[in-house]
């Protein structure tokens, strides 16, 4: 089954099913104890990344008899890098339309580390107006996929180049 448009986003939207659910989880934790939540960022990167890698590696490896081109990398990977980010925003989107107060929680949390920072009153303010129109339930669901759909394309140029495995030019003939 080589260069099966409906394998590769079959493996694509496993993978980003699978690792935007580890990333729910994760975002659940961050959620439920907010003084962590900056270092929990680490780990839903971590997942993206592994979303990424884990899609070229089964299309590969599962459908294109080992072998895969750096624009099929590229594809399949992008593809898994929506659906995570999809899955993942429209979590944030429905847990903050349900639990808004998770959004006080977290401009409470920006205004400590602003004023551990040493901004004035002023900036503070200023930042604190800036932040609230982009913490609305829809804002979180734009900036997440947006985020993850450009950090995912970083990740995904790198692990195309790495991953990729061109056909040899010269097949050996079968012997009969």
């Amino acid at each position: 089954m080589v260069n099966n448009k409906g394998d590769m986003i079959k493996r694509a939207l496993n993978s980003g099913l699978i690792f935007g659910i580890c990333s729910i989880i994760i975002s659940i934790i961050g959620y439920s104890f907010p003084d962590i939540q900056s270092g929990l960022s680490i780990l839903s990167y971590t997942s993206l990344t592994l979303c990424c890698v884990f899609a070229m590696k089964w299309y590969r490896d599962k459908d294109q008899n080992g072998y895969l081109t750096f624009k099929q990398g590229l594809a399949v990977g992008m593809l898994a890098v929506v659906g995570f980010a999809i899955l993942s925003g429209a979590f944030s989107f429905i847990y903050i339309k349900m639990n808004p107060e998770v959004v006080d929680d977290m401009i409470d949390l920006m205004v400590v580390e602003w004023e551990k920072a040493g901004l004035s009153d002023s900036q503070i303010e200023m930042s604190l107006s800036i932040t609230e129109k982009m913490l609305t339930p829809f804002g979180i669901l734009i900036s997440s996929v947006v985020t993850f759909s450009i950090i995912g394309l970083i990740i995904n140029l790198i692990t195309a180049v790495i991953l990729k495995k061109d056909k040899p030019v010269f097949e050996e003939l079968d012997q009969n």
